[in-house]
């Protein structure tokens, strides 16, 4: 289960950092509905690391193609990061891809 609120503050919160250190970031700006239609495509497999109850990391895939799979999304809580949150989102992906026998697997 998830919540698309905890999303985009997930979303918001893992750029935190890197806002004074990166000039010209692109921070992407969700609305609501955005999130929930691109979370929603009937192709789309989502991810999400909690920790506590608390949600730390999400990752979301999609068909791309006949076949390839493609990690259209993912971010991890800066204070989650270096714990292997990422990594396990990143296997989730690669072990789905691999269950549905697509040939590429895709990332951003």
């Amino acid at each position: 289960r998830f919540d698309i609120q905890e999303i985009l503050r997930l979303i918001e919160d893992s750029y935190t950092p890197y806002r004074d250190i990166i000039k010209d970031i692109d921070i992407p700006k969700y609305s609501y509905e955005e999130m929930h239609e691109l979370l929603m495509e009937p192709q789309s497999d989502i991810w999400i690391a909690a920790e506590k109850g608390k949600m730390v990391g999400m990752a979301a895939g999609t068909e791309f193609g006949p076949c390839a799979y493609h990690l259209k999304m993912m971010f991890v809580l800066v204070e989650s990061q270096h714990r292997g949150v990422g990594s396990a989102l990143l296997e989730s992906f690669e072990k789905r891809g691999m269950e549905r026998h697509y040939s590429l697997l895709t990332a951003n």
